[in-house]
């Protein structure tokens, strides 16, 4: 299945959206805490394992600022699957607080 980087553009930004509306409501009190696994199940997309690759491939063949904008948008895709394996840790070290 190939990967369009505006359809992953477009995730990515539901899930920034989705994390940050469930941060505010974490600290405005709105909610106990931060229901990060739930939020990366409902976000699978961006954790299926084409989507990196896809990014790669663009990038080699991308123009300068096309390359900056391709490379902030793998990183952030990166580290949002490391916090994506981290999530249960943490909902769980939230459960103890």
């Amino acid at each position: 299945m190939p990967f369009s980087i505006t359809e992953i553009r477009d995730r990515a930004k539901e899930l920034k959206k989705a994390i940050a509306f469930e941060q505010y409501s974490s600290q405005a009190g709105l909610k106990e805490r931060l229901p990060s696994e739930k939020l990366y199940k409902q976000h699978q997309f961006l954790l299926t394992p084409g989507v990196l690759p896809a990014i790669q491939r663009r990038l080699a063949a991308a123009s300068w600022d096309e390359r900056r904008r391709l490379m902030a948008l793998f990183n952030w895709v990166g580290c949002q699957r490391i916090e994506a394996q981290l999530a249960p840790l943490e909902d769980e070290l939230y459960s103890w607080e």
